[in-house]
């Protein structure tokens, strides 16, 4: 333990208009190893949070001659905003000495940079750290020796307390030029080859006003189409005049109808797949239906194909295979035609206990039994 035998405290105020100002320090003495420490208080008259700081030391004899000059660099601790604050590192002094004076080189704050009186903006400038590397990196002090003692070596374990990890390097990463000629070259390349091959390779395009996905051969899916028709007629072959060719609709996707305001919709028999969440949200839709050409009109009604079209009353396919929930929360559905269902229960079509008040049709394939139209309201 460190023992001293002469304390003073001495008041100092440096400008206050800098962003961090001295208010006083304290000088221990300890005459029998002629050594001497000083503490600082600083106060932080910016209102944001002071991250770290490099100030210059002048330290004065009895004479008031300079006999040293220091630069402290601190940080590794959070100031909070205009308040005062002591570093817990104190700073080893010549012994000679008996004034200081202190001057504010540079603060970093949380989003500002205080350099030799100007505040810089260093929210998303990281640049503007390396540019100010130099104010950091100092290692060489001047000194003036004492002319009537030698100076005592001050130890590193002393000095290393007061030096610090570079405030302003944060975010800097120094990497050789030949390392940022072969990236943007091998950047240039990747967006020249994805130009060239997305043409070819991507399946979505728009076509008179559908959106389509390309399946196989000439095969498409839709899966939007904006329209404020009452009356939706979708096409079994939609044509591309410009590159002389016809893509046939066999699928409908997801959200293909999604919020469309028609009140019926008229499938082509082309189409074998109504995928999940494809009328979805339809508020108008009262009517759908697909009339069977020859072999075609064979499709698969996904899980929550119609999910919450609360409107629907008809759903006309006589070639349509109804999967479970197909009709989430249609409660107005009640006539159905249809050609084959899995389903244990009428209600399962429905989700829960979600089914149609009054059924005055079902028309198709199903299991059977005295429990199938267990509560259902009516059968006609």
């Amino acid at each position: 333990m460190s023992s001293y035998n002469s304390i003073e405290k001495i008041k100092y105020t440096d400008d206050i208009s800098d962003a961090v100002s001295l208010d006083e320090y304290i000088v221990f003495g300890n005459e029998r190893n002629e050594e001497k420490y000083i503490v600082f208080k600083f106060y932080n008259n910016v209102n944001q949070k002071l991250l770290g700081m490099k100030f210059e030391v002048s330290q004065y004899d009895m004479h008031d001659n300079l006999i040293e000059r220091s630069v402290v660099i601190y940080n590794n601790f959070l100031a909070k905003a205009n308040s005062s604050f002591v570093p817990k590192a104190k700073l080893k002094a010549l012994y000679a000495c008996k004034r200081i004076s202190v001057r504010l080189v540079q603060a970093a704050f949380d989003r500002v940079l205080w350099n030799e009186g100007e505040y810089v903006d260093n929210t998303y400038k990281f640049e503007h750290y390396a540019r100010d590397e130099k104010y950091i990196e100092e290692t060489e002090r001047p000194k003036v020796q004492e002319a009537s003692k030698p100076q005592k070596k001050v130890s590193k374990d002393d000095t290393e307390r007061f030096r610090l990890k570079n405030i302003t390097k944060k975010n800097v990463a120094v990497f050789p030029k030949v390392f940022y000629w072969i990236t943007s070259i091998l950047l240039v390349i990747a967006i020249g080859v994805t130009v060239f091959l997305f043409p070819k390779y991507t399946k979505k395009f728009s076509l008179s006003g559908y959106d389509l996905e390309l399946i196989a051969d000439n095969n498409v899916r839709l899966w939007g189409y904006e329209s404020d028709e009452d009356i939706i007629n979708l096409p079994k072959l939609i044509k591309d005049a410009k590159n002389d060719k016809e893509y046939r609709v066999v699928a409908i996707g997801s959200g293909a109808f999604r919020h469309l305001s028609a009140h019926t919709v008229n499938l082509p028999a082309s189409v074998t797949k109504i995928e999940r969440g494809a009328f979805r949200y339809m508020k108008n839709l009262k009517t759908v239906s697909m009339i069977q050409e020859g072999n075609e009109g064979a499709v698969e009604v996904e899980a929550r194909a119609f999910d919450s079209v609360t409107s629907l009353s008809v759903f006309y396919m006589k070639g349509a295979q109804l999967k479970k929930n197909c009709f989430y929360g249609c409660k107005n559905l009640a006539q159905i035609t249809f050609n084959q269902t899995d389903i244990e229960k009428f209600v399962d079509l429905f989700g829960e206990d979600n089914h149609a008040a009054t059924v005055i049709g079902f028309d198709g394939d199903y299991k059977q039994s005295d429990e199938f139209f267990k509560g259902v309201n009516k059968i006609l």
